[in-house]
């Protein structure tokens, strides 16, 4: 058997397998397998020889003189062996033409000649999750069609069943494998850009799944106080079905039942979310409406049916509103507009009055009858004039149509000024004013013309209805940041109105109007007080008026 051995040796490709892993021999070499080959060797022959004294030896004849499977594997192999390089070279090309156009169409994904806008096909508006499980579904059910198509067969040795190759059609096998390699790229190609168009696009999180479930938890507590009392009848309710569900289903149905059952239940629950987000949407879109938001409007999307009938009924309330708002603000600026353009048609003849007056006192008249009827002229033209001064400073504040400037001022300072312009008609009607001002200066931010406009309204307002020989205060402290000046008299005629009423345009505390008010002093002063930032308050107490003004102090 020496001999035959050494006939093998020299024969061809041979294997030499002895009971000891040492004495194993071979001229077949297989890379990176070493001692590993001729264990594999070893077990495969221990299969067949159980004693210990056994030689195996098996070679194939590299001249290949009989025309069997080893020969037909040879012609092949000389045949395709040469094209190997080239093929491989190939192959590294057609990597890197893939990889270029790979890169060109990551950059053109989404991107038109228009526009610079991301445009997105019906495939990316999916969920980002479902079009990824998708796509490998796709292409893994196609692809065990195509490899029990025949690529592959599976044959049974030895009562194992192996995997090997189809060795009866070459040409056909690698068609099929170019197409499922050709298939696989497409489906690449498909997930990969779609997921590029969706970076592009910022929805790959704005579109997925994951971020439905969290914004659905996030619903679900905010609707809590909606909530809850239908979470305790469902859960009544799934625990009944599902008991229900356990003792009374066949054991042939029980998995079909089961999942029929979950079905359902999730499609409540949904429901039941959906309802409360919905009745949170109603609820919030009244309680802005009422709170004079009218123009707003609540999101239908996402509503229930009939949640969407209530929610557009409310929003054309809302509009409804808006619509009644609009009219009366059309209503008020054609008042103020009317007024504006009477006050100006009137101050032209009125300053010709005036002027004539003027003429007419420098006319020495000895009647005196005409003398005083040339005093009555001159008095009630001068009322006039600022009556009509106050009705367009009066629309001005009322359209907004006023710049303010506004600068550092000294309030204490400005009260004095403000006193002693007002000393004179104090004296004419018998008031002593009271004046309780800190030493120190007192800084507000304000606009110098519009508050002394205020504290003229204020003045002028205690000196035409306060009671004779009574006193008037004037107050002024700094408290809590704030600037808080007061003025307070004795009414001459009693004050049968709110305080809140004496603030609007025309409304005199004098209800038989024998004063020479306009009605409009106290309105105008809230209104530019407000303008600068401050706040406005009148108190009535009995015959007691009193008038507050507030600024920040700068």
């Amino acid at each position: 058997y020496e001999e035959s051995l050494e006939q093998i040796k020299k024969s061809g490709k041979y294997v030499i397998v002895r009971p000891k892993l040492a004495d194993y021999e071979s001229n077949i070499e297989k890379a990176g397998k070493g001692d590993s080959m001729a264990q594999e060797w070893q077990k495969t022959v221990a299969g067949y020889a159980n004693a210990s004294d056994y030689v195996y030896a098996s070679v194939v004849d590299t001249a290949y003189p009989v025309k069997d499977d080893f020969y037909e594997q040879k012609q092949i192999f000389t045949q395709y062996a040469a094209g190997a390089k080239a093929a491989g070279i190939g192959a590294v090309l057609a990597v890197a033409a893939y990889l270029a156009i790979l890169v060109l169409l990551t950059i053109g994904a989404g991107r038109s000649a228009e526009d610079e806008e991301v445009h997105l096909v019906k495939f990316d508006h999916i969920k980002t999750e479902l079009a990824a499980v998708g796509v490998i579904l796709l292409w893994a059910v196609v692809m065990l069609v195509v490899i029990k198509a025949g690529i592959f067969t599976w044959q049974s040795v030895n009562g194992e069943t192996i995997y090997t190759e189809n060795k009866q059609i070459y040409l056909q096998r690698m068609l099929v494998g170019c197409l499922g390699a050709l298939y696989s790229c497409a489906m690449f190609l498909l997930g990969y850009l779609s997921l590029v168009r969706r970076i592009k696009a910022k929805t790959v999180w704005k579109n997925s799944v994951f971020r439905w479930l969290l914004l659905f938890l996030k619903e679900m507590l905010q609707n809590i106080r909606y909530l809850w009392k239908m979470m305790i009848g469902l859960a009544a309710f799934l625990l009944f079905h599902w008991l229900t569900y356990i003792f009374a289903a066949d054991g042939s149905t029980t998995w079909a039942w089961a999942f029929i059952l979950l079905v359902t239940d999730a499609a409540a629950f949904v429901w039941m979310v959906q309802k409360a987000k919905g009745t949170r949407k109603i609820m919030i879109g009244i309680e802005k409406i009422a709170g004079g938001e009218v123009e707003y409007q609540i999101p239908v999307n996402g509503l229930l049916e009939e949640q969407k009938e209530i929610a557009e009924k409310v929003n054309s309330i809302g509009e409804g509103l808006e619509t009644a708002l609009a009219k009366s603000m059309k209503s008020e600026r054609l008042k103020t507009d009317l007024i504006t353009n009477v006050s100006h048609d009137i101050k032209t003849p009125l300053t010709s009055i005036i002027n004539y007056v003027e003429l007419l006192k420098q006319e020495d008249f000895k009647d005196p009858k005409i003398r005083r009827y040339i005093e009555v002229l001159e008095q009630k033209s001068q009322r006039l004039k600022t009556l009509t001064e106050d009705v367009v400073e009066a629309s001005k504040v009322s359209s907004g149509n006023i710049t303010l400037e506004f600068m550092n001022l000294n309030l204490v300072e400005m009260i004095q000024q403000t006193s002693g312009e007002f000393e004179e008609k104090f004296k004419a009607g018998d008031l002593e004013e009271v004046m309780n001002l800190p030493n120190e200066e007192i800084v507000i931010r304000a606009d110098g013309r519009r508050l002394w406009r205020v504290l003229s309204n204020i003045y002028n307002n205690a000196a035409k209805y306060a009671m004779q020989g009574t006193r008037v205060y004037a107050d002024l402290e700094k408290k809590d940041g704030m600037a808080c000046f007061s003025l307070k008299n004795i009414s001459a005629q009693p004050l049968n109105i709110p305080a809140s009423e004496l603030t609007e345009r025309f409304i005199r505390g004098d209800v038989s109007r024998s004063t020479e008010g306009s009605g409009l002093g106290l309105s105008i002063a809230q209104s530019l007080t407000e303008m600068q930032g401050g706040t406005f308050e009148l108190y009535l107490d009995g015959d007691l008026f009193k008038v507050t003004i507030k600024f920040p102090v700068s």
